[in-house]
């Protein structure tokens, strides 16, 4: 099973309904989307998706890291190649949105 994910958050992957171990392209936009993908990625062999802050933290809280190969995606605000080469190597010791939603609770 792989997973990647492009601009538009359509995934492709070996999922649910692909039977005969192929890929099948999942549209995270659509209404019926298997949302949050986070759900089906633990028997994933390999996972392939973007530098973006979802993919890069959450992968690697989730215990994804190891199977995950990130390819940033060009944005002009989220310098995923940077994040990428900044933070390869780090594995958070909290969930970050955990942690930013505590601290606003707390008034900062």
């Amino acid at each position: 099973m792989a997973a990647g994910s492009d601009s538009r958050g359509a995934t492709s992957g070996a999922g649910p309904g692909a039977a005969d171990g192929g890929f099948v392209t999942l549209d995270l936009h659509a209404e019926n989307a298997l949302f949050p993908a986070a759900e089906w990625l633990g028997g994933a062999d390999r996972i392939f998706a973007g530098g973006g802050y979802n993919a890069f933290w959450e992968g690697r809280w989730l215990g994804y890291g190891e199977r995950i190969r990130h390819l940033p995606f060009p944005r002009s605000i989220d310098d995923q190649a940077g994040r990428l080469l900044a933070f390869g190597d780090r594995v958070p010791a909290a969930n970050g949105a955990d942690v930013l939603a505590a601290s606003i609770v707390r008034g900062g």
